[in-house]
C-alpha cells in the first residue's frame, strides 16, 4: 500500500487508492485524506478528475472523464456509490494505472 509521511512527520501512513472512493475511506475522512494524490495520479495521465466531500466523511473522487466521456459508471443504475469496491466498477485502464503509480507495497523513499 502506497505509504506516506504522516501530517505530524512522525510516522508513515499506509493507505490504498481505493479509500479515494469510498464515503468511509480515509477512516471516514477523519484520517490523513489522500484523495488528492490520487486525483494527481490519474490527472498527470491526462484524466479530468472532481472530487467532492461525501457528506460529513471522506472528500472522494466523484467523476473521471477523458475526452468528455464519463468513465465512473457509478453514476449510472447498479452500483452503490461511496460503498462498492472500485475495483469492480472502474475501466481496467484505471485500475491498472493506479495499481501501477500507488502500489499496494511500496517504500518510503
Amino acid at each position: 500500500m502506497p505509504i506516506t509521511q504522516c501530517d505530524s512527520k512522525k510516522c508513515d501512513y499506509q493507505w490504498l487508492w481505493e479509500d479515494a472512493f469510498y464515503e468511509h475511506g480515509f477512516q471516514s475522512g477523519e484520517g490523513q485524506i489522500e484523495t488528492y494524490r490520487v486525483e494527481c495520479v490519474l490527472t498527470d495521465s491526462g484524466y479530468n478528475v472532481e472530487t467532492d466531500q461525501f457528506g460529513t466523511n471522506n472528500i472522494v473522487i466523484t467523476s473521471i472523464k477523458k475526452d468528455r466521456r464519463e468513465l465512473l459508471p457509478v453514476h449510472y443504475a447498479g452500483f452503490n456509490f461511496g460503498e462498492d469496491d472500485p475495483r469492480d466498477y472502474l475501466p481496467g485502464e484505471i485500475i491498472q494505472l493506479l495499481d501501477k503509480e500507488l502500489p499496494e507495497k511500496e517504500t518510503l523513499s
